[in-house]
């Protein structure tokens, strides 16, 4: 199963989006296609268990067109910022955290791992 998170488009402010999801793992595409000059976004990938979100997974500042590939699962071997050894909880939240109001234009894709 896969699933869009956020809509393709241009956000000038941080952007979240719950996945709902019954697999074990996560792997997250986040494809720039624009930015104003000296755009910058980190994502994050957080589980929600009942009120309470925690972070699994926080990327590396996003600052050029490209594309940025995030995983989580309790087999990978983990790599700093950009792939975590856990187990994903059934619901998660992708988190996109924008460092001022300039421009970018990205899609952020979800796609569940079994």
């Amino acid at each position: 199963m896969s699933a869009t998170s956020l809509q393709n488009g241009a956000f000038t402010t941080t952007n979240e989006r719950r996945h709902n999801s019954h697999a074990r793992g996560l792997f997250v595409v986040i494809d720039v296609t624009a930015g104003d000059a000296g755009f910058s976004v980190v994502p994050s990938i957080r589980g929600v268990v009942g009120s309470h979100d925690y972070e699994l997974l926080a990327g590396t500042a996003i600052t050029a067109v490209g594309k940025t590939m995030l995983q989580v699962h309790p087999d990978a071997t983990a790599a700093a910022n950009a792939v975590a050894k856990a187990l994903v909880p059934s619901r998660t939240t992708v988190k996109m955290t924008h460092a001022d109001a300039k421009s970018i234009t990205y899609r952020v894709y979800v796609e569940d791992i079994a």
